[in-house]
């Protein structure tokens, strides 16, 4: 499990990926300011996964499929990210 400090994430699919065609690559891009969407500003590091099905959102309570659009979480002083098998666990403290 990696440990990242920041303030929001945004998490989007990314095209097709080369596994079935139920998975995608996801991106998770990390933002230390809130807004960033309408900030403008560069996250500060994108993270991407491949072959991923389906992103579990704790703390929150949301579970976003990846045929969906993107997702903003806010409010957060870090974010923990586990991958195990085609799920992506994040994890919002």
């Amino acid at each position: 499990m990696a440990i990242y400090k920041v303030k929001s994430v945004i998490i989007s699919k990314s095209g097709r990926g080369k596994g079935d065609r139920l998975t995608r690559p996801c991106m998770v891009s990390l933002f230390d300011v809130t807004n960033p969407h309408k900030s403008g500003k560069s996250p500060q590091k994108v993270l991407i996964f491949d072959n991923i099905s389906e992103v579990i959102i704790s703390g929150a309570h949301i579970r976003f499929l990846l045929a969906g659009n993107d997702i903003l979480i806010e409010g957060m002083k870090s974010l923990h990210i586990a991958k195990k098998g085609k799920k992506l666990t994040v994890s919002a403290k």
